[in-house]
C-alpha cells in the first residue's frame, strides 16, 4: 500500500491561521508604536532634513 504525502492537512491548517492571526496582531501594535516614535524624531530635526530623516527611519 503507497502512502500519499499530503502538503496541507486539515490539522496543520487549524494551527497555522493562529500563527498567521498572532503575528498580524504584533504588526499593529509594533506599528502603533513605532511610527508616533518616527514622527517624534522628524519633527525634532531642522524643517531641511524632516523628509530625509523620516525616510530614513522608515527603512530602518
Amino acid at each position: 500500500m503507497e502512502r500519499q504525502f499530503v502538503f496541507c492537512s486539515w490539522e496543520k491548517l487549524q494551527q497555522d491561521w493562529k500563527v498567521i492571526l498572532s503575528d498580524c496582531v504584533c504588526m499593529i501594535f509594533l506599528n502603533m508604536i513605532v511610527e508616533p516614535l518616527i514622527a517624534v524624531i522628524a519633527d525634532s530635526t531642522s524643517p531641511k532634513y524632516r523628509g530625509t530623516i523620516q525616510v530614513f527611519m522608515h527603512l530602518v
